[in-house]
């Protein structure tokens, strides 16, 4: 809804505020920050969010998202470097966000980093995150490193989007060869193609 409503809330430049928003829950402050974000003004979306007394990993998601989508990678490093020292350990949304963000940027070491930093704070075993990192090595041009992700998602937590990743990744490098091998695997573990793996193959 905010989306439509856009040119009407959260654009103008005086930035609204409240003087009571100390005095909201975090679940409301949060729910402020969402609201800018989607509208996309961020620079509002930061001020309710500067202005809360108390933090939780919902409100850092909400902010940090939102730059990384507009893709101001120092911005989202600030944050992360503010969200640590704060004591949030990050979930898996800002790190697939921060993923998504570095691979556009086809910065393989950055997306190394953020790599090596999500399985630091256990989110190696989230196959959402594990997905993000495939099609990220891909778009960086890292074939060798798109099947080691792959291959190190347990079995039983595999889904048809790992393998559309992988397919789409061995897709971009033009290899008819290793694309069709892994389609053949996917189907001799049983998954069902879907559009976008028609999509891939074509």
């Amino acid at each position: 809804m905010c989306r439509a409503i856009g040119p009407q809330i959260g654009t103008n430049n005086s930035c609204p505020r409240c003087e009571d928003a100390l005095q909201f829950s975090i679940y409301v402050q949060t729910t402020m920050v969402d609201m800018y974000v989607k509208c996309n003004n961020l620079e509002c979306g930061h001020h309710p969010f500067d202005e809360m007394p108390d933090r939780d990993v919902c409100s850092w998601n909400a902010v940090v998202m939102g730059f990384a989508q507009m893709g101001d990678f120092d911005r989202v490093s600030l944050l992360f470097n503010r969200m640590r020292i704060d004591g949030i350990l990050p979930d898996a949304v800002p790190i697939m966000g921060l993923t998504q963000l570095v691979s556009g940027m086809k910065d393989l070491r950055l997306l190394s980093s953020v790599h090596c930093f999500g399985m630091k704070v256990g989110l190696g075993y989230d196959v959402s995150v594990a997905n993000t990192w495939i099609s990220g090595c891909a778009k960086c041009d890292d074939l060798c490193s798109t099947e080691m992700v792959f291959n190190g998602i347990a079995l039983d937590c595999l889904t048809i989007v790992s393998w559309n990743a992988l397919i789409a990744g061995c897709a971009y490098f033009e290899d008819s060869r290793k694309t069709m091998e892994v389609y053949n695997r996917m189907i001799r573990a049983g998954y069902k193609p879907d559009l976008s793996t028609v999509l891939n193959l074509l």
